[in-house]
């Protein structure tokens, strides 16, 4: 493919995930990496939330998250 690219995730009004939408998260995360994903920058807004996210970027070995508590630190993050 190619081109890489970087995502922005809002994620702020979510506090947890179900735990059977992880798998499916991962396999994302995976195919999105392969896919030229360079880094992804997410605004999280809970602590539930934010140890899952740590947990299912091991299992999918993407080391390019960045996580932060707003939407304008994500966004300028990746605007650097």
């Amino acid at each position: 493919m190619g081109n890489s690219f970087d995502v922005l995730v809002d994620m702020r009004n979510m506090k947890a995930f179900p735990q059977d939408t992880k798998e499916k998260i991962v396999e994302h995360q995976k195919l999105l990496t392969q896919w030229g994903m360079k880094r992804a920058s997410v605004a999280v807004g809970g602590a539930i939330a934010k140890m899952q996210l740590n947990r299912i970027s091991k299992e999918s070995a993407h080391q390019t998250e960045f996580q932060w508590e707003t939407y304008d630190e994500a966004l300028a993050f990746l605007l650097k």
